[in-house]
């Protein structure tokens, strides 16, 4: 079976794995408790989290909790922070659902919400974000790299600009797509929280991040025992978190050795869509090679990911697989016409792919195309 599905999730890798195991067997102890057992893990627990912090040159002034994932990062990134009440709150058109989702509710307790407009790569309009933005702005929340075709917002600028306006304005950013991909410097971007998860990086599933700047506050959406600095309470996923830990650190370690490998496969996928006239390129060559977003016209996507499954090769589709308006919300954003609203597929790689199962791919790709053209 070939795996091109990797913005969905990857697999563990079997150093992960082996963290992982570790903590869930011989040091299995609550890091809550105050015997040396489970001193030892909360020790270790923090210095996973120093590392990770160190990973994305933050300042040591710059704190950490760990998460379920990168839902609850942005859930709680949005939810959690300090807002002026009936105040304005700017996301983009192209958003993750963990994000529009939650603005929307945000939006029915009473906060303005607008949407930023982004062009055919899903990468905000710049000139039309600074627009938006006023006095009454109290949180933007932009994605890093779009997890639909791949493009990267440049968060910095755009942190900047909100910036000058006011230096109240919270900037969250969703990084789950950058981290372990594309270089990120949390001090650099300049922004107030950031959202990561371990599962797209060969990490366990159920494990994630938030990076929050030394002053701002935000309060817990999950209460009891008071872990992670009153902010989660529940007791730590500790063998989830080591392993994120270890995941991350080799993912960085690798960056430039597994961006070019990646970005191989990348133009090598490009330059075969680009020759069809009736394929849309929803990727661009400047964003996250480790996406590549298509639309087919006259196919549906889920259409072309069944019969690419039956070739044993495994892909992802976009947004527009189902009918409903919820799911027209990204096509629709990246102003698709309609012979291409519904064709969407996402083709989206690991470092442990290969030149290879491209070809594979190019091979079986044409083969089902032409036949279900007819």
């Amino acid at each position: 079976m070939i795996y091109f599905d990797n913005a969905a999730t990857t697999k563990c890798s079997g150093e992960v794995l082996d963290i992982y195991n570790m903590y869930a067997s011989d040091y299995f102890y609550n890091p809550s408790t105050l015997y040396t057992q489970g001193v030892n893990v909360k020790r270790d627990i923090n210095r996973a989290r120093a590392n990770i912090l160190s990973l994305f040159n933050a300042s040591p002034l710059d704190n950490l909790i760990f998460t379920s994932g990168g839902t609850e990062s942005n859930v709680t990134a949005l939810l959690g922070s300090k807002k002026k009440p009936h105040s304005k709150i700017i996301i983009s058109e192209s958003e993750h659902n963990s994000v529009h989702q939650t603005a929307m509710e945000l939006k029915n307790r009473g906060y303005e919400v607008v949407l930023a407009p982004v062009d055919s790569n899903g990468l905000v309009d710049i000139g039309a974000f600074t627009k938006l933005l006023s006095k009454n702005v109290a949180l933007v929340s932009i994605i890093h790299v779009n997890n639909e075709t791949g493009g990267i917002n440049n968060i910095k600028k755009l942190a900047e600009i909100t910036k000058l306006v006011s230096k109240d304005i919270i900037f969250h950013s969703d990084g789950v797509q950058a981290v372990g991909k594309i270089k990120v410097d949390f001090t650099d971007l300049n922004v107030d929280f950031y959202s990561c998860s371990a599962h797209k990086i060969e990490g366990p599933k159920g494990c994630g991040a938030l990076v929050i700047k030394n002053n701002r506050h935000v309060n817990p959406l999950i209460l009891g025992g008071g872990q992670e600095f009153n902010l989660r309470s529940s007791t730590e996923n500790v063998p989830a978190i080591m392993a994120f830990n270890n995941a991350l650190t080799r993912r960085v370690n690798a960056l430039d050795c597994n961006f070019d490998k990646v970005n191989l496969f990348f133009n090598k996928l490009f330059n075969y869509f680009s020759a069809y006239r009736d394929i849309q390129i929803l990727s661009t060559r400047e964003g996250s090679p480790y996406i590549l977003a298509v639309a087919l016209s006259g196919i549906r996507g889920e259409v072309m990911q069944h019969a690419m499954e039956m070739d044993n090769i495994l892909i992802g589709t976009g947004s527009a697989c189902t009918s409903n308006k919820q799911t027209k919300r990204i096509p629709s954003a990246l102003k698709l016409s309609k012979n291409f609203i519904d064709g969407i597929i996402r083709i989206s790689f690991n470092h442990d792919n290969t030149i290879e199962e491209i070809h594979k791919f190019t091979e079986s790709f044409e083969k089902l195309y032409k036949q279900l053209k007819r």
